[in-house]
């Protein structure tokens, strides 16, 4: 594709989201005067989950009907520990869990890598180590980011169980930026490969090709952040080659054609899923709207007067699945306001001087016109390159920037967000991915089959993805 076609696509796909994006970076130079009102909606949200287990905020994770391993149980306890809550014995009962599955089965699962990258995030959430956690067989530590993702054996590939495991494999690597050892089965660069070539012609993802649904775009959305200003290009299914940024651009001009009146997205997880995606982008949900009504209104609307979720809002009671990830929304949108890093981002915080740095700049960019002077882009232009490349995804604003260099004729540099990423080099464990048992591999389809369709919990009154 030359570079006159790219342009031209960009100014039809971009027109939504570019206005939502300059609207979000302009609100939040004014968030830090405003007192908001999510950490107490989160706060509130998870003493009201602690009763309903039984338990409180300080005792949450020791709850009886909290048990380690188990989905939902894990996204509560990252929901927790991401908010400051107490692990109690989690993290604990969780290595023993692990330890307990590779020495009697080799694997956490015969199928599913995103048992890997559940337990991974939810280990790292707790102040665990996911690259030594538990033991194997022949009592070496696991590391679960190498069995998991990049050195992924247990089945042929990781999206056997569809696009969630591409998904999740690069928020897991991305989590605190783990290097992928050269020579690596999968690596970074291939992974976002197979997540922009699983791009729906209309912008959405979807677990499978050919259905393209709300919860994966979403998902994608909050895996592909970190490279949305990237300059590498990918081969899309169209037969172009474009950018991370292209990609997202896409989808979520997609996903506001997907969104309610009344600012939902269907139900409470679809909604969530938005929720996190809007803020790992940048975008204020508030900023996010349809008919007049945000994405931030839309999943108020599904709580409780106790606190709680409801995955439809007609359902007469909370839906736990649908409390950990609206409350997981919450505390993404405090995190947002706040200048903090993203919900999956467990890297340390930024120094104060260089959030400061990037919120500024990011007010800046929002607010350039077709008068902005070709020496103040520039200006602005070097200020962008002198950031970590590994913060740059944080200047969500950048999609004026680049508009206007290339309005102009200015050059813009190689940036491969890949190379930025890879920084934390993994614990030196054995690798395990072939030691699970060859019944696994040689498995009857059938029984693969139920396994995969069991990753989709299926209700009467929809469907909700959960990994």
């Amino acid at each position: 594709m030359d570079r006159n076609a790219r342009k031209r696509r960009r100014r039809d796909t971009r027109g939504v989201s570019r206005r939502i994006k300059r609207a979000a970076a302009t609100a939040l130079l004014a968030i830090v005067l405003l007192t908001q009102t999510a950490l107490a909606d989160t706060r509130q949200s998870l003493d009201a989950l602690a009763r309903d287990l039984d338990g409180s905020f300080e005792t949450l994770l020791s709850s009886e009907r909290i048990v380690p391993g188990d989905a939902i149980s894990d996204w509560i306890a990252l929901v927790s520990g991401r908010c400051g809550g107490s692990d109690g014995d989690y993290l604990q009962r969780l290595e023993t869990y692990v330890t307990e599955c590779y020495t009697q089965k080799g694997a956490l699962d015969r199928v599913k890598s995103t048992e890997w990258h559940r337990i991974s995030l939810t280990v790292l959430a707790l102040g665990g180590d996911p690259t030594a956690f538990g033991t194997d067989a022949d009592g070496q530590p696991i590391n679960l980011i190498a069995d998991g993702t990049y050195d992924w054996h247990t089945t042929k590939s990781p999206d056997i169980q569809g696009l969630n495991a591409w998904i999740y494999a690069l928020l897991t690597l991305d989590a605190k930026a783990y290097a992928v050892p050269e020579g690596a089965a999968y690596p970074r660069e291939a992974i976002v490969q197979a997540m922009i070539g699983s791009q729906e012609p209309d912008g959405s993802f979807g677990l499978n090709r050919g259905h393209g649904n709300v919860d994966i775009t979403a998902m994608a959305l909050q895996a592909l952040a970190p490279y949305a200003n990237g300059t590498p290009r990918y081969a899309s299914p169209n037969g172009a080659d474009i950018t991370v940024g292209d990609a997202i651009e896409q989808a979520l001009t997609w996903l506001h054609t997907q969104q309610a009146s009344d600012g939902s997205f269907s139900n409470s997880c679809s909604t969530a899923q938005v929720v996190l995606a809007l803020c790992d982008l940048g975008i204020a949900p508030s900023d996010f709207t349809k008919d007049g009504h945000s994405a931030k209104e839309g999943l108020l609307s599904f709580l409780t007067p106790d606190g709680l979720f409801r995955y439809l809002p007609t359902d007469e009671t909370h839906d736990i699945m649908s409390t950990e990830q609206g409350i997981l929304a919450l505390a993404a949108m405090e995190r947002l306001e706040h200048g903090q890093r993203r919900i999956f981002d467990y890297r340390e915080e930024m120094e104060e001087s260089l959030r400061q740095q990037i919120q500024s700049l990011n007010g800046e960019l929002a607010a350039l016109t077709e008068d902005t002077p070709a020496q103040r882009i520039e200006e602005l232009y070097a200020q962008y390159q002198s950031l970590p490349a590994a913060e740059r995804s944080y200047v969500s604003a950048y999609p004026h920037l680049e508009e206007a260099m290339e309005r102009l004729g200015l050059p813009l540099a190689e940036d491969d967000p890949v190379a930025a990423y890879n920084l934390t080099p993994p614990t030196e464990t054995k690798a395990h991915g072939n030691t699970a048992p060859m019944l696994w591999l040689f498995a009857a389809a059938g029984i693969i089959i139920v396994i995969v369709i069991g990753a989709v919990v299926v209700r009467k009154k929809g469907i909700k993805q959960h990994v």
